[in-house]
């Protein structure tokens, strides 16, 4: 585990579990784009199980740096003798949160509701377009996400 706080890869002070989680979060809305265009492409099944396999390696590593930003100090450590604001990059990571767990939440449903329906023979069919509006509420909140964790990096660890 100390190979998660040696220094990352991207030339700032940040660790390299900050760094894996940044690129995670940039290539985010790219895999989503790729996910998406498989149920475009009529591939129902694997675009179920691939939109599962991202929600959980998204929550798992998402809970684990919100976890060591606030419970590790890591908010603390990393505003020290730094020119950000330590008071502005803490408000900044609530609504980080907030934004978090918003989008955790809507996907989850969705993927929940899309299960539920697929087993009732509803998905693909009855509930499609409802489904589809979902999956474009929860592609743009993913993409409000991504700019969150790039925008909290900048914050911490380049400005």
């Amino acid at each position: 585990m100390a190979i998660m706080f040696q220094a990352g890869f991207w030339g700032t002070q940040a660790p390299v579990y900050m760094d894996i989680f940044l690129l995670m979060m940039v290539l985010l809305p790219l895999l989503m784009g790729i996910i998406i265009w498989q149920a475009i492409q009529q591939r129902y099944a694997l675009h179920g199980f691939l939109q599962t396999i991202t929600f959980l390696s998204v929550f798992v590593l998402l809970a684990y740096v919100e976890y060591t930003l606030y419970f590790e100090g890591g908010l603390s450590l990393y505003t020290q003798g730094e020119s950000a604001d330590a008071g502005m990059v803490f408000s900044f990571w609530l609504f980080h949160v907030f934004v978090a767990m918003v989008t955790m939440l809507l996907w989850f449903s969705t993927i929940w509701y899309a299960r539920a329906d697929r087993k009732r023979r509803a998905l693909p069919g009855l509930y499609s377009k409802g489904h589809r509006r979902m999956g474009k509420i929860v592609a743009w909140s993913i993409f409000g996400l991504s700019l969150s964790v790039v925008l909290l990096y900048w914050m911490l660890f380049v400005a």
